[in-house]
């Protein structure tokens, strides 16, 4: 199906000269980023109360008493009002990355940097080479490079949090899906299952991709028909959480802590103070905060999106819409903050380019003029990153205003 749809879009770059020309750029603006991020991880500042101190403190004591250690961090949890409101000790794949990457740097600041980078760079590889059979290479790689750039990725690929890796993983899962709706065989099912598992394990808030999932599963049905039956599907969707389920029984070592850090956690943001001031808001304050992180990105998005409501779109842009327009109604029950739902760049990004390409099939010069603009949003997006964006840690939304001068 993936193939037969793509060949039915008249392809803007269609001599070898005019692809190479693609991925030549494609390629130059990746080098860029990534050569960026690495100058980034030298001058990232380290704060020892805060997230990271949380996670240097899981990896410290991984590294020094093995897994035996995590049924005491589910307890010390538990325990302590204090750090409810600090990232829990649920990140299980996140957490033992950091404890492989101590076992080769030591435990470290740095060895958290060094997972969160490492994911961005798997990020962007990932992306790529899951996404060229559906786009075709040129846009594949444009997507990479897109991803790559992008201010609020290329921050939090260079800070010692978690948020890359949730990203990279929720990518991962979102690609695999797709493949497994288009030919639902059981070596895609059970890839998808044990991607979206490790996404959940990653970051706990990768589970709400269950519901997007499941409409776009609906959607696509109703679209142009799916050979995934109902009972697959939903097991698919279950199945994932349930395994993570028994990984955090597992890792604490009881039937519950897992569940009372989870309860403590959901029922912590009700009084936490800093989430009240400053990740509170409507339910379109994550618009506002990707148009203040990329703003020519975000605008092309949006317009991409009321394309989409007049005329049919391809099936990777249906699906990425769903995505962007299901999360965003999950995301507004949560605090409002870039970082938790980074995932929004995915559906963001493939929405640009798909109105770009649409641009670009009218005719040679619109070609050329529609990917002078992705070039140049892209660079703009670099800049960003490493200036405008340079010392963000926490992309809050007075934080967000202040650095693009609106307040």
């Amino acid at each position: 199906m993936a193939h037969a749809e793509a060949a039915a879009q008249r392809e803007p770059f269609a001599s070898g000269a005019e692809r190479g020309a693609v991925l030549a750029l494609a390629g130059v603006l990746i080098v860029a980023a990534l050569w960026a991020g690495l100058w980034s991880l030298s001058f990232t500042a380290f704060e020892p109360g805060s997230d990271e101190g949380v996670y240097r403190h899981y990896m410290r004591q991984i590294h020094e008493q093995g897994l035996s250690a995590y049924p005491g961090l589910m307890q010390e949890f538990i325990s302590s009002p204090e750090r409810w409101t600090l990232p829990p000790p649920l990140r299980v794949l996140h957490v033992l990355a950091c404890a492989l990457a101590a076992r080769v740097v030591g435990p470290s600041f740095e060895a958290l940097l060094y997972v969160s980078f490492a994911s961005h760079v798997a990020s962007v590889l990932a992306n790529f080479a899951l996404s060229r059979r559906r786009l075709g290479v040129p846009r594949a790689a444009l997507l990479s490079a897109a991803l790559a750039c992008s201010p609020l990725l290329l921050r939090l690929g260079v800070l010692p949090l978690s948020d890359a890796t949730g990203f990279t993983f929720g990518a991962l899962a979102f690609w695999s899906f797709l493949d497994l709706l288009d030919e639902p065989r059981r070596a895609r099912w059970w890839r998808f299952t044990a991607l979206f598992a490790l996404a959940i394990a990653a970051k706990e808030l990768n589970g709400l991709l269950a519901g997007p999932f499941l409409v776009i599963a609906l959607v696509e049905g109703r679209v142009r028909g799916s050979r995934l039956h109902l009972r697959d599907l939903l097991v698919a969707l279950a199945l994932p959480h349930a395994l993570v389920a028994a990984l955090w029984m597992l890792a604490g070592w009881s039937p519950t802590a897992a569940f009372q850090v989870l309860r403590l956690v959901l029922e912590s943001t009700a009084t936490n103070a800093y989430m009240l001031e400053h990740n509170t808001g409507p339910w379109w304050r994550y618009v506002a905060d990707f148009a203040l992180l990329s703003p020519l990105a975000t605008a092309l998005a949006l317009v991409c999106a009321v394309v989409a409501c007049l005329r049919r779109t391809s099936f990777v842009t249906r699906a990425a819409l769903v995505l962007g327009a299901v999360l965003l109604l999950e995301a507004s029950f949560f605090g409002k903050n870039a970082r938790y739902f980074p995932l929004f760049e995915l559906p963001l990004r493939i929405a640009a380019l798909e109105l770009a390409w649409f641009v670009a099939a009218r005719s040679r010069l619109a070609a050329w003029l529609a990917l002078a603009v992705l070039a140049a949003v892209a660079a703009l997006d670099l800049w960003d990153a490493t200036n405008t964006f340079r010392w963000l840690h926490d992309p809050i939304h007075a934080r967000l205003l202040e650095l693009r001068g609106l307040r």
